[in-house]
């Protein structure tokens, strides 16, 4: 049974938890050395079975991935060469988090044997979870023209092509999959995606605009389409001034608007959601409100999570949703006759804020940015827990003539660089009084409006 890499766990985080095909590995890259003693295999298969009885556990994987790595180093030991010993520790590493070990050891694995491609696909699952997808890429080619029977490359490469957007490329892996082993979950859902993206929508009538960054696409009208490719580059304007301009190399951000709420979600949009960003596609999905002004803060929240996804793959989700929410109500209006955006209060966040804070029922700075998404959705709690997100990125940005803003842009830096939400949190917040910070805030939202 083979064990699911980071890149891949993370990816089907993004899609519906649907299983894996397993691999066994039991081709000729597997073969033990002839001249091997009795105690060399002995401890090799030792340390195997540890791997696989860790990678079928339902529970405590983690521990049991480390005592793997344990019995796997002891046999590295015996045989430093042996390219099977390192593709097993890459793959353990990446389970348990150290990328870096994982990269070296499966680098290594196909340097020792050059026919590996076995490794060579989890050496580029490994790149990609490092975001360096043109060597990712380079590796799943070479995979692929090495054991072209091999169909767990074409999966992988199919799953690393759709994130890319090529779409016609990933449907031509999925159909070799497809055609090996026909009930693939996988292979199935990123075909069907990649063929939707490929088709477009099933409209009588579509409508775009084409802007600097954005590409809108509608079956509304002409007038609504140029109206939001107007209001997506004047709340870019806003973003950038926050956060520096990102290279998004010749892709535009793609915008899609169905006319109402009931074809959206006939669409598949997510039951509760007004808007969503598909991050495997970078795209971003709404539909025209009754009300235009709901429209345009659908647009200018999900807006930000397109945008910031260039800079963080995978922002802490207290930061990408408040930051989202200090955007989404931004007013447009012409002053003196030149286009002008204004940063308000959030009115879906205002009222329910004051009275949490009233209640007692909201959390600590550091609680709040310690959660993970399912933390941060509960569904006692989403709607606080988003409104004291807000509301903290809008008194970091507003308070006192952005007194504290450093602290914001220390712990966004941080981000970037690759730190995780503890290490951030440290680099930042940890560097100050947290303790006056919160009553400021605090003393902030009570001044805040609630019209």
């Amino acid at each position: 049974m083979r064990a699911r890499p980071l890149l891949l766990c993370a990816l089907l985080a993004l899609l519906t938890p649907m299983p894996v095909c397993a691999q066994e590995e039991d081709g000729p890259n597997f073969d033990i050395p002839e001249k091997w003693t009795a105690e060399k295999r002995e401890t090799f298969n030792e340390a195997v079975r540890l791997y696989r009885e860790a990678a079928e556990a339902d529970e405590d994987s983690v521990t049991k991935f480390e005592a793997a790595i344990t019995a796997l180093l002891d046999a590295l030991r015996l045989d430093k060469t042996y390219a099977p010993t390192r593709y097993y520790l890459g793959i353990a590493y990446q389970i348990i988090g150290e990328v870096n070990k994982a990269r070296s050891h499966l680098e290594l694995a196909v340097k020792y044997n050059k026919q590996f491609y076995e490794a060579m696909v989890e050496l580029a699952d490994t790149y990609m979870h490092e975001k360096k997808p043109k060597k990712a890429g380079r590796m799943y080619d070479k995979a692929v023209k090495t054991g072209p029977e091999y169909v767990h490359a074409y999966r992988m490469r199919a799953l690393y092509l759709l994130k890319e957007l090529d779409f016609a490329a990933c449907a031509e892996d999925c159909e070799v999959v497809l055609t090996a082993e026909p009930e693939d979950e996988l292979a199935t859902y990123l075909r069907d995606t990649a063929q939707r993206e490929l088709n477009g929508e099933d409209w009588e009538n579509t409508y775009e605009a084409e802007t600097e960054h954005y590409i809108v696409r509608t079956n509304t009208d002409e007038e609504f389409a140029e109206l939001i490719g107007f209001r997506a580059e004047m709340i870019h304007k806003v973003y950038t001034r926050l956060f520096p301009k990102v290279s998004t190399g010749r892709r535009k951000f793609p915008i899609i608007v169905y006319a109402d709420a009931e074809e959206y979600h006939r669409k598949g949009g997510p039951p509760s959601a007004g808007g969503h960003y598909e991050p495997l596609l970078r795209k971003l999905v709404l539909f025209r409100y009754p009300d235009i002004d709901d429209t345009m803060l659908v647009l200018q929240h999900e807006g930000f999570h397109q945008f910031l996804h260039y800079y963080l793959e995978d922002a802490p989700q207290w930061f990408n949703e408040g930051v989202a929410d200090y955007f989404g109500p931004t007013e447009y209006s012409l002053v003196r006759g030149d286009d002008h955006m204004e940063v308000r209060p959030n009115p879906w966040r205002v009222k329910t804020i004051k009275q949490a804070l009233g209640a007692g029922m909201v959390r600590g700075f550091r609680e709040l940015m310690m959660m993970s998404q399912a933390e941060l959705y509960h569904p006692q709690w989403a709607g606080i827990h988003y409104a004291q997100a807000w509301s903290i990125i809008y008194f970091l940005c507003e308070y006192n003539d952005r007194e504290h803003f450093p602290i914001l842009k220390d712990y966004f830096v941080a981000l970037k660089e690759g730190d995780g939400q503890e290490a951030a949190f440290h680099a930042s917040f940890g560097q100050v009084d947290l303790k006056t910070i919160e009553q400021e805030w605090a003393g902030f939202v009570r001044t805040l409006r609630e019209d």
